[in-house]
Order: structure tokens, then C-alpha cells, then sequence
């Protein structure tokens, strides 16, 4: 009889935790599909300048400007209108590992660029690249974008697991897998010409932590039009010969 009981107690412990579990992951599961759809929606910022100086903006999600109210208020419209003479042409494609970004430089248009901006990283934390393998897709992105401009803009991961799309126990998890990235790629920022953004902070000091309904858009996970702002003047603080 008593081991009746204990059978019984173990599985009774055993459904509450995979429920636990379960609840988790239906929950990322329906907020997964609510920042799908903000993907999908809004059109990636270009312009067409006066064809003499150009930008290229390649990347994930945050190059299209998911999030933004408006393609002029994401990253790469704010950079459009500090130069309003320039072309920006804007090769983002939603769910982008760095290992996709070599693939949208492969097949950019030689133009007279003034710089090209990668916005990359979050997919390879999501994704469950080895941190050894987005360094090596990221190097070869970057000798791919040197080979179009001199100067490279190189957005770095930032802290996924602040973002309150992801709840408990994947927001941990995936702060950890970024913090590994970010540390890959930092390194990166010494090369001449390579200009490093970095927006991966622990949460006392991470903007996006610290203020989530000002700067995440609706699904929590991607950039608002306040958050790309902030963003951009990361970009000028790290690049200011560039815009």
C-alpha cells in the first residue's frame, strides 16, 4: 500500500512539473507567433538619394526595422535622414543569422558606399548557433562588406534574454547564450575599418530592461520606435565619421 502511495505521489510531482514546463513553453510558444507577425507587417526603409554616395543596410529583423511605428522611425530611416543625400539600399531579411547576411552582401550591387551596417546576432542566440560559428560567419561578413566600403558598421547582439517575450526559465538561458556571442564578437571592433556597436548590458544597466514599454515594440521583442532611436545614437557615439 505505501508504495501505492509513493508511485502515486511521484507521478502527481511528475505531471506538476512537466506542466511547469508546459506552461512556458505554450506561453513563448503564442508570443513567438505575435513577433512573427509584427515581422511581417511594415516595409524595410530605403531611399534613393542622389546615386553618388550610397549605404547598405544588411542584416535581421532590426535591419528591416521591425518594430518601428514607421520605416522612418527605425535604424535605418534615422540613418536616411542624417544623410538625405545618400541611396540607402536595405537587403534586411526577417529570422537572419550572420550566416544569411554573408549571402545578402554576396548579392548587393557594387555601388560608392559610404558604410554598410550589419544588424545581426539575435538569431544566432535564438537559433542555437555555437558562439564559435557566429564569430566565423560574422568574419566573413565583414570581409565580404570590406570589400564594398572601407568603413563597416557592425550592430552587436544585444541582450535577448531581457526581452520579455521570453519567460521564465528561457529568458536565463538565452541572456546566457547572448552574453557568450557578444563576447565572440567584441573582439571584432579592433579590426581598421570596423566600427562596433555594442548593445548587449547586464540588466542594471540595459536601457531595454530598464524600460520595456518605451523601448520593445508589442511583441516584446524587437526594438520600438524610441528603442531604435536609442540605438542610433549608439551608432553615432560609435561611428561619429560616419553619420
Amino acid at each position: 500500500m505505501r508504495r501505492r502511495v509513493l508511485i502515486g505521489s511521484a507521478l502527481a510531482l511528475t505531471g506538476v512539473a512537466a506542466g511547469a514546463v508546459a506552461r512556458p513553453c505554450l506561453e513563448l510558444r503564442s508570443r513567438v507567433q505575435s513577433a512573427r507577425a509584427l515581422n511581417r507587417s511594415g516595409l524595410a526603409y530605403e531611399q534613393l538619394g542622389n546615386r553618388t554616395e550610397a549605404v547598405l543596410v544588411v542584416g535581421d529583423s532590426t535591419a528591416r526595422g521591425a518594430g518601428a511605428a514607421r520605416p522612418q522611425e527605425s535604424l535605418a530611416g534615422r540613418i536616411g535622414a542624417a544623410l538625405p543625400d545618400a541611396r540607402l539600399i536595405n537587403r534586411g531579411r526577417d529570422g537572419a543569422c550572420f550566416a544569411d547576411v554573408v549571402d545578402q552582401l554576396r548579392s548587393a550591387p557594387a555601388l560608392p558606399y559610404r558604410f554598410v551596417l550589419i544588424s545581426a546576432g539575435a538569431n544566432d542566440v535564438l537559433q542555437m548557433t555555437a558562439p564559435a560559428q557566429a564569430r566565423q560567419d560574422a568574419e566573413q561578413a565583414i570581409a565580404l562588406a570590406q570589400r564594398l566600403a572601407e568603413d563597416v558598421v557592425l550592430m552587436t547582439v544585444p541582450n535577448v534574454g531581457h526581452a520579455p517575450l521570453l519567460p521564465w526559465p528561457f529568458n536565463r538561458f538565452y541572456s546566457q547564450r547572448a552574453r557568450a556571442v557578444f563576447e565572440r564578437l567584441r573582439g571584432l571592433g579592433e579590426r581598421p575599418g570596423v566600427s562596433l556597436v555594442r548593445l548587449f548590458y547586464d540588466r542594471p544597466h540595459d536601457p531595454f530592461a530598464r524600460e520595456p514599454d518605451r523601448y520593445l515594440a508589442s511583441d516584446g521583442l524587437h526594438p520600438s520606435s524610441d528603442g531604435y532611436a536609442l540605438w542610433f545614437s549608439e551608432l553615432r557615439r560609435a561611428a561619429p565619421h560616419l553619420v
